[in-house]
């Protein structure tokens, strides 16, 4: 599930809990455009529950995060997040 943290009506965090609800296994990775935080579902010292990338982000980190994180669940662990290499694609907002 990719879902941003801000949005009008229902926010990131009870979307997550929707999806949750009917496929807990489901890997959720949230977005957000705002600079200042915390983030809803985003800890204050910066921890998540769930992945999070910062806009504008490129292609590539995006496809970094999401690879990084189904490879995670695959093995069970967690590695570090990938970065993707500078000047990768245009940013997405």
């Amino acid at each position: 599930l990719l879902t941003d943290v801000v949005m009008p009506g229902l926010g990131g965090r009870e979307v997550r809990e929707a999806v949750s609800a009917h496929h807990p296994e489901a890997a959720v990775l949230f977005m957000s455009g705002y600079a200042e935080g915390p983030h809803p579902g985003v800890g204050a010292d910066g921890s998540a529950p769930a992945g999070f990338l910062a806009k504008p982000f490129t292609v590539r980190r995006l496809a970094a995060e999401v690879a990084r994180m189904l490879d995670s669940r695959a093995t069970g662990g967690s590695g570090p997040a990938a970065e993707a290499p500078a000047g990768a694609a245009g940013p997405l907002h």
